[in-house]
């Protein structure tokens, strides 16, 4: 074999080998995605599995962890809220005017052929509760300063106001009977005139109204007290 065909044998032989080692390279680049492209959809395949047992998990701590419906509160619907109701024995004290000089105010009108008088009164009243018994609360009330302005008109006559006829200082016995809330009670007066009071009361308030009947006409008006402070 000559020089030049023992040279070209060599080239192909060495082109050969470079073919083949290309072709070894080329096929074990392709097979290795083809191993790992498997993995990625199993793990995509894995979660869409779980998530429904993520959800369902996840809708029962929420039915565990929801809180129970609040309790009705009677304070929210104002028909089904119940007042308090002061005890009767709460009334056992001291109770003067809410207003010094208003804790009875009344007014009245006496008409006769002649004249009509019209009457304005106002004054202090101190009612003392000593016993509570069987919804009856036994005491003493008095006034103090509870005037009454009088003004008298006549036919073709101007108006005339008399002077203040005022009650002041005597005490007389009370009882006062007590249902719930409300109370009665009826007094009288220095002069006489019987005081009948209707009204409601709490732990320190006491107000109604209240009529004094008399021989021609009846006065009528409110009256308001509170405990007394030490």
């Amino acid at each position: 074999m000559s020089k030049k065909s023992t040279i070209a044998l060599i080239i192909i032989v060495v082109v050969i080998v470079i073919v083949a080692v290309g072709g070894w390279w080329y096929m074990s680049s392709a097979k290795q995605p083809a191993n790992i492209a498997p993995t990625s959809p199993n793990i995509s395949l894995n979660q869409t599995k779980t998530a429904p047992k993520q959800q369902d998990t996840a809708v029962k701590n929420d039915q565990n962890n929801t809180p129970a419906p609040a309790a009705a509160n009677s304070t929210d619907n104002p028909t089904r809220a119940v007042p308090t109701q002061a005890p009767a024995n709460s009334l056992i004290g001291t109770w003067v005017s809410s207003v010094k000089g208003k804790g009875m105010q009344g007014s009245g009108k006496i008409v006769l052929p002649k004249f009509t008088t019209q009457l304005e009164m106002s004054g202090d009243v101190n009612l003392v509760i000593k016993t509570v018994a069987d919804n009856i609360a036994s005491g003493i009330i008095s006034y103090s300063n509870l005037c009454t302005v009088s003004t008298v008109t006549m036919p073709g006559k101007p108006a005339a106001a008399k002077p203040p006829q005022c009650v002041s200082g005597e005490s007389k016995e009370v009882q006062l009977h007590v249902n719930g809330n409300a109370l009665t009670f009826a007094g009288q007066t220095s002069t006489g005139a019987n005081v009948s009071f209707t009204g409601n009361y709490t732990n320190d308030t006491m107000s109604g109204a209240f009529t004094i009947a008399g021989s021609y006409g009846d006065m009528k008006g409110t009256f308001s007290l509170e405990r007394a402070k030490n």
